[in-house]
């Protein structure tokens, strides 16, 4: 609000009706969680680069003697209720016999724990093995999934923009992992460009066509083919007043179609840029 001087900061203090002063004074006293509960046992950043947290210190990359003991920790991670020995060896040795895949799997388990530094947050339980229950655990991966699918059926920008927030690279990117992690990796790749183009069309529809503009040509950096991004961005500046920009933007497609594919943009989107030469007003991709 306005720069208040004390004076005035007072006489307002003073003359407020007690019923909105108590709300405002309350909320911030709730008493906040300890901070033991704050940070969380294991912080595990998949989606990027892999970066692992233990009790708010990141473990450093030498400390897990090779790729193989943090593509395990993920592994687990995506399997809550524990995998057994076979299981992991099927996906991350399949041409190993038992005999070796049960070696190499002690010796990764061997410098997970070490690495983690507590062995017992490892736990066998009918010839399984899992990550402790009772560990609190913040999984990057896991909860983007569950936020964005939540935020696609809310229809909500701002939901939708959160969620999309925690997705700062594909998963396990840059790791050297089996192609176990190849399958999850291309669907969230999908729920991420799903949550985007319903963030480019929910921003249009609020006319809010310069976020929406840009939101599309993020699309398009990760997906050159996405064609309704194509249609979405030429819409966005027509009602921009920028006809020859979005006119621009066809002819951009149109070359990118015929170089890679010969071929031709659909007919919606050809429709569309007859609409906005002949300079009609155009409102939805």
């Amino acid at each position: 609000g306005l720069d208040q001087g004390p004076g005035i900061r007072l006489a307002l203090e003073l003359t407020a009706p007690a019923p909105d002063v108590v709300p405002a004074v309350s909320v911030p006293a709730v008493p906040a969680p300890t901070p033991a509960r704050r940070t969380p046992d294991l912080v595990v950043r998949a989606l990027g680069p892999l970066q692992v947290f233990r009790d708010g210190e990141r473990i450093e990359p030498g400390a897990w003697g090779s790729a193989r003991p943090r593509e395990l920790l993920v592994h687990l991670l995506l399997h809550p209720d524990g995998c057994t020995k076979e299981q992991v060896g099927l996906a991350f040795w399949p041409e190993a016999s038992s005999a070796q895949v049960r070696n190499s799997f002690h010796v990764t388990l061997h410098r997970l724990r070490k690495a983690l530094g507590h062995p017992e947050w490892i736990v066998p339980a009918n010839d399984r093995y899992l990550l402790d229950p009772s560990l609190t655990v913040e999984f990057d991966a896991t909860r983007f999934e569950k936020e964005i699918t939540g935020a696609l059926k809310s229809g909500s920008a701002d939901e939708l923009s959160r969620a999309l927030e925690l997705y700062q690279g594909d998963f396990l990117d840059g790791e050297s992992a089996g192609d176990w992690h190849l399958e999850y990796r291309e669907r969230l790749q999908r729920l991420y460009v799903d949550g985007m183009t319903a963030l480019s069309g929910l921003l249009m529809a609020e006319t809010r066509f310069g976020e929406a503009a840009e939101v599309s040509r993020r699309i398009l950096a990760r997906d050159p083919m996405h064609e309704e991004s194509w249609r979405r961005l030429m819409v966005c500046h027509a009602q921009a007043g920028e006809r020859a920009q979005a006119m621009r933007v066809y002819h951009q497609l149109a070359d990118l179609l015929r170089r890679e594919f010969e071929s031709e943009p659909d007919p919606a989107t050809t429709a569309l840029f007859r609409n906005i030469q002949a300079g009609k007003r155009v409102q939805s991709a």
